[in-house]
């Protein structure tokens, strides 16, 4: 069920999750998909292949923000807010064609998972400029997975990494802080 494999330089343990799946507990009672439990959590069944994708083919930049949060804690709202401030030079607040104006906070920011497993590839991501802003429900121990490489040289550059159990992503120099 697991193989180790070389990501990005490092030896990880990569899930085949076409086989793990149909050993996770099973919870149908919650329409209009499927739920398996993973990790301590209930996931929708259609997005766990995009777990195992994502580790193995998803290049992190030293800019990318994530924007992570448990389902139903104020998502919409948080990419909303994400968005405008990420956009602020390009999009100002007072501009009549301000992306958020005319489309949705989940349309302005797409989930990673969903959009990975819906169309099996990470091109419209990889194709974002930087800084991208990058959405998730998924755990932190996958997530950290994904996330490598983000040390000293990034913190000095404005990323620091989120203190475990907050919620919070500080951008340094911008007084920004995001958390869910």
């Amino acid at each position: 069920m697991a193989t180790s494999v070389n990501v990005h330089g490092e030896d990880k343990v990569v899930v085949d999750m076409t086989k793990l799946v149909p050993s996770l507990p099973l919870e149908t009672r919650c329409p209009p998909f499927p739920l398996r439990q993973y990790g301590g959590f209930w996931l929708p069944e259609g997005i766990l292949p995009a777990l195992e994708a994502i580790p193995t083919r998803f290049e992190t930049r030293p800019s990318d923000v994530f924007r992570a949060s448990f389902p139903k804690s104020g998502t919409t709202w948080l990419k909303a807010l994400a968005f405008a401030t990420i956009n602020r030079d390009e999009h100002p607040p007072s501009d009549e064609h301000h992306p958020l104006r005319h489309r949705g906070p989940h349309d302005c920011v797409k989930f990673f998972e969903p959009t990975v497993a819906a169309t099996g590839s990470l091109d419209d991501f990889a194709a974002l400029p930087s800084p991208r802003l990058l959405s998730t429900h998924v755990l932190r121990s996958d997530r950290d997975i994904w996330i490598r490489g983000v040390g000293e040289e990034e913190q000095r550059r404005g990323l620091r990494r989120t203190e475990e159990g907050t919620g919070r992503t500080e951008l340094a120099g911008e007084r920004i802080v995001l958390g869910g």
